[in-house]
């Protein structure tokens, strides 16, 4: 096969042989002279019958328009700016920098070597279906400057960012999801996998994640930016919330009953724990003045501090402010506590 010659070559009669193949009638393949492409491009233009015809035209400036409307199934045109025409409302378009596709003399897509986009009122979509031009269900859509939206009419619709998937069925990911009466925000899982903590929190500038809120596995919410220093709002089958300081030695517990059948409610202390008063009506300001821990076992002690390493006095309707003890509704016959004090007439007893 000789090597492609200009297009404008087609137009002198006589030239014997350009860079296309047709068919020879046996089944073979032959060069066809530049009346015989002429004769095979208008007869299949015609008859619309595949007649195995190709052509080769290289760039150059010869080539400088081929226009293929008049000979091909569809008005679709080449020029020499760059444009391919595709049909009569569709059209390629070279820039130089950026490949555009315009679809009814507008520009909808662009590519360039930095970017890919479409145009403002455009959205970018995924079929519902294997075939790329039936109806899509997942949308996104520019809602303004510096906003994406997901959105399909009164549908509502679901993000996925995953940590780790095999299968439909072993994955582990954060979902944010749309339902017609909540937003819901949580971790995901496969059947076979565990659910990931969900950590609220901020990025230093070398990418390093301090949290600030953690939503635990069990469903329990964790404030604090350290595992040791936190406060934890347990989702068990009772209302816990706890209150945990390593650095200080502390751990509290506030519990109540989550039935409604009227239980208890407890606040529990660690050994070392205090009650304490300030010495302002800030708690976190002044000092602390006044504190009730636990002295021993069985034994509640008042201090001036929580160090608890001096005791303080009791003031209540029992010892007045000179100190004196009142002792009233005292039992008059012996309870059997050692330690309980009783009258006996006008004897003070102690029961032994």
């Amino acid at each position: 096969m000789s090597d492609p010659i200009p297009l404008s070559a087609l137009k002198t009669p006589g030239v014997s042989t350009v860079s296309a193949i047709g068919s020879d009638g046996a089944g073979g393949a032959k060069l066809l002279s530049a009346e015989e492409l002429r004769s095979a491009a208008a007869a299949y233009s015609a008859s619309q019958v595949d007649a195995a015809l190709a052509l080769r035209v290289p760039y150059s400036g010869a080539n400088a328009a081929v226009n293929l409307g008049s000979q091909s199934l569809s008005a679709g045109a080449i020029t020499a700016s760059g444009t391919v025409s595709i049909g009569t409302g569709s059209r390629l378009v070279d820039t130089g920098t950026q490949l555009i596709t315009q679809v009814s003399a507008t520009n909808s897509f662009a590519v360039s070597s930095s970017f890919t986009q479409v145009r403002s009122t455009n959205w970018i979509g995924f079929a519902s279906t294997s075939n790329a031009q039936d109806a899509g269900d997942c949308r996104w859509f520019r809602g303004g400057s510096g906003i994406i939206q997901q959105r399909n009419g009164l549908n509502p619709q679901t993000y996925e960012l995953f940590s780790t998937y095999t299968s439909t069925t072993s994955f582990q990911s954060l979902c944010l999801k749309a339902t017609s009466t909540a937003f819901q925000i949580g971790s995901a899982r496969g059947t076979s996998d565990a659910n990931l903590p969900v950590q609220l929190g901020h990025f230093s500038s070398a990418g390093v994640f301090t949290r600030s809120l953690d939503v635990l596995a069990n469903g329990s919410v964790r404030v604090g930016t350290d595992a040791n220093e936190y406060i934890e709002f347990d989702a068990g089958s009772i209302s816990v919330i706890r209150c945990n300081s390593n650095a200080l030695g502390m751990h509290y517990l506030l519990i109540g009953d989550s039935t409604g059948g009227g239980g208890p409610m407890i606040f529990r202390i660690g050994a070392q724990g205090t009650l304490e008063w300030q010495s302002t009506n800030r708690a976190d300001a002044g000092t602390s003045d006044i504190a009730i821990g636990r002295a021993s076992a069985g034994v509640l002690g008042i201090y001036t501090n929580n160090s608890r390493a001096t005791l303080a006095n009791l003031a209540c309707s029992a010892i007045n402010a000179s100190g004196n003890l009142n002792l009233t509704a005292l039992p008059t016959s012996d309870p059997g506590v050692a330690g309980r004090v009783w009258r006996d007439g006008t004897n003070l007893r102690i029961s032994v």
